[in-house]
Formats: structure tokens, C-alpha cells, sequence
């Protein structure tokens, strides 16, 4: 989860990277991933340790990489952050 975390402001948006002073990935991250990790014992609960590996390591890379898809707009006058998809017209 470290590596996943550590390469994944190499394929963000700029936007997204440099955000909240470059920190917005890393504070956005532990919510995704915790809801992701919910999900992934909820659902793979009964499967084999071997396949339970490989599908969390699956769930790792999809909650990080997922962030690669959005670009920050900037926040909204309630301070919201304001995320669209990485290639909507501006």
C-alpha cells in the first residue's frame, strides 16, 4: 500500500498533485481507501487467502489509480472541492 501511495502522484493531474499545497492526493487517499478495504473484506470474506491476496492488492491499486481520473477545479465558496473528470472541457 505504500508503493501504491509513494508512485501514485506520478500519473495524477497536476491539479489533483499539487493541490492543498501538494498534499490534497494524501488527504483525500485514507477515506477512499478505508471505504475500499470495507468493501473488499465484505465481499471476499468467504474466498480463499490466496485469491483474498491478490484481490486486495486489486483493490489497492484500483482505490489509488482512481484518483488518476479526476482534475481539481479548484473549491467552491463552502471550501468543497470541486472534482470533474480529468479530460471535461475546462
Amino acid at each position: 500500500m505504500v508503493a501504491a501511495l509513494a508512485a501514485t502522484p506520478y500519473i495524477l493531474h497536476e491539479s489533483v498533485r499539487t493541490g492543498n499545497m501538494g498534499v490534497q492526493f494524501f488527504v483525500y487517499a485514507p477515506a477512499i481507501l478505508s471505504l475500499g478495504f470495507v468493501a473488499w473484506a465484505v465481499i471476499t470474506r468467504d474466498l480463499p487467502d490466496r485469491l483474498r491476496r491478490a484481490t486486495m492488492v486489486a483493490t489497492i491499486l484500483l482505490a489509488c489509480g482512481g484518483f488518476a481520473l479526476f482534475r481539481n477545479d479548484g473549491l467552491s465558496g463552502e471550501g468543497v472541492p470541486d472534482f470533474t473528470w480529468r479530460w471535461a472541457e475546462t
